[in-house]
């Protein structure tokens, strides 16, 4: 792979990880907002007898986020890693991005219920303004949630593409150096001797040195 591609790869990365942390920031305000109307809608619907079961939401996302962003690791990653710190690496990696991911999920799972719970009350007859006032920012906050998981899902897509393209471009750089230096003891030369301009002795093989130790043993 050229020096442009290896450049490229890299910028790529640059890019990706710049685009990756705008997100998360953008993602961590979606959450604190949703956090607040989740807890303006529990306070509206507290005399209502209804609860949320956040264990249940938090296990099934968990599995959720796990699945997704195995998927994207499994697809797009497809050097076989031979070493430690790769593998630690790249299940490091996946283990925060499934994290971030997880937090989205319980979000969106939290403010469906949410919503779901206060067009009830509403049905039911309770029709105070700040029921309306609440539904409104909660599902404003949902479709930035779900706006929020689709980029994030696509950043992940890409990146773990960069990271295998980097994978590749180190093990077609490794292959290139070992088949050099095989190259280098193996390939025959048309003297059977070589010698630098200051009458140095210079072999491109083991075979050549044996012949000459050889010869001199000879004479």
């Amino acid at each position: 792979m050229s020096k442009e591609n290896k450049k490229d790869i890299k910028k790529e990365k640059e890019q990706l990880l710049k685009e990756k942390q705008e997100l998360e920031s953008l993602i961590q305000n979606t959450i604190k907002e949703t956090e607040i109307d989740t807890k303006k809608a529990n306070a509206l619907l507290k005399n209502s007898g209804i609860t949320f079961d956040y264990s249940v939401v938090d296990k099934n996302s968990e599995q959720k986020a796990k699945s997704l962003i195995s998927a994207l690791v499994n697809t797009f990653v497809t050097v076989k890693l031979e070493n430690d710190s790769g593998i630690n690496y790249l299940t490091t990696k996946s283990d925060i991005d499934m994290m971030t991911l997880k937090s989205l999920l319980i979000q969106m799972e939290t403010s469906d219920w949410a919503i779901s719970k206060l067009l009830k009350e509403i049905d039911n007859g309770s029709l105070h303004p700040r029921m309306f006032e609440v539904l409104a920012s909660l599902q404003r906050s949902k479709m930035d949630i779900v706006k929020h998981i689709t980029q994030y899902l696509v950043i992940m897509e890409n990146f773990y593409k960069n990271y295998n393209d980097e994978l590749i471009l180190l093990a077609n750089e490794n292959n290139s150096d070992f088949n050099n230096a095989k190259k280098l003891i193996d390939e025959p030369t048309n003297d059977k001797y070589n010698f630098d301009e200051n009458g140095g002795f210079i072999s491109r093989g083991s075979k050549g040195v044996i012949e000459m130790i050889d010869d001199m043993e000879d004479e």
